[in-house]
């Protein structure tokens, strides 16, 4: 929810002085006048941080009691923090970016025939540089930025498939299909933007903010194949069979905090069994119609 909250802020400070892409992230138009109109109350320095302050009060992200870090008042201030980081450097182009499409994964390196992946997602935003070449912006909060929280960003599986994902939004499928991004170059790197959350009182050497850009290339998108083949293998060999799927214990404290699934984990095979018959409930999920 906390993350929802910020990509929302990110978003709303983008669009903000674009009404093209304004009206075309906020489809309620009577609460996009309502809250033009409350931004429009601050001066005219502060009605673009007034605007996204208000998008991410209308979230109905809430204090949880058990937790004293993410709270609405350190998320404003991490928000406050990144809007004072923002140069003007590049370009928006959009925002919340939904992509569906089909990559066609070869068998074997011997073998012509092929199957095929549904890879669906959605991106921050799309950037455009100073040489009007476009690029995916991956928008990030956490915990601690140091080097190596940076250093996992270099081949993420989740970069190069953003920066894949762009180029099949700028291609031309021919007559029936024209680009809404029309058809420039796309530079050879995706950027990345972190943000601490909290903001620590005395930073000291703490590292707040950071924005980067990762190379994609060969060799990302040889790591990315290798990714995709790994995940359709180990979702072919245990999702029929969840109840012996092997435990992933790389994933058990993922992100500073505790799987929920551990418990889970713990079980016999047959309490396994019972507790995803009884207890485990299926969400449909899809991130082209839900940003949360």
């Amino acid at each position: 929810e906390a993350g929802h909250a910020m990509h929302e802020f990110f978003a709303a400070w983008n669009v903000y002085d674009k009404p093209a892409l304004r009206d075309k992230h906020f489809g309620d138009k009577d609460k996009l006048e309502l809250l033009m109109a409350l931004a429009g109350q601050a001066e005219p320095s502060q009605r673009r941080l007034t605007f996204a302050l208000e998008v991410l009060h209308a979230t109905g992200f809430y204090d949880d009691p058990g937790d004293t870090r993410c709270t609405l008042a350190n998320i404003e201030t991490a928000c406050i923090y990144w809007s004072e980081m923002q140069t003007g450097q590049y370009e928006i182009i959009d925002v919340e970016v939904p992509f569906d499409i089909t990559i066609d994964i070869v068998q074997d390196y011997y073998s012509a025939s092929a199957f095929p992946i549904r890879y669906v997602g959605r991106i921050d935003a799309i950037a455009k540089n100073k040489k009007g070449e476009l690029y995916p912006l991956e928008y990030k909060s956490a915990s601690r930025i140091d080097q190596p929280y940076l250093s996992q960003w270099l081949f993420s599986p989740q970069l190069t498939g953003y920066h894949l994902a762009l180029r099949t939004l700028v291609e031309d499928f021919g007559a029936d299909y024209v680009s809404p991004y029309a058809t420039p170059p796309i530079a050879s790197y995706a950027m990345l933007e972190a943000i601490m959350r909290p903001i620590p009182k005395n930073p000291r050497t703490s590292i707040l903010h950071d924005r980067s850009t990762y190379p994609r290339g060969e060799v990302q998108y040889e790591i990315f194949e290798a990714f995709v083949r790994r995940n359709v293998a180990v979702s072919d060999l245990w999702t029929a069979e969840a109840a012996t799927a092997p435990v992933n214990v790389s994933q058990c404290n993922r992100y500073f905090s505790m799987c929920p699934l551990l418990e889970f984990c713990a079980l016999e095979k047959e309490d396994r069994e019972v507790a995803l018959e009884q207890d485990l409930v299926s969400i449909d999920w899809n991130p082209l119609t839900e940003k949360n």
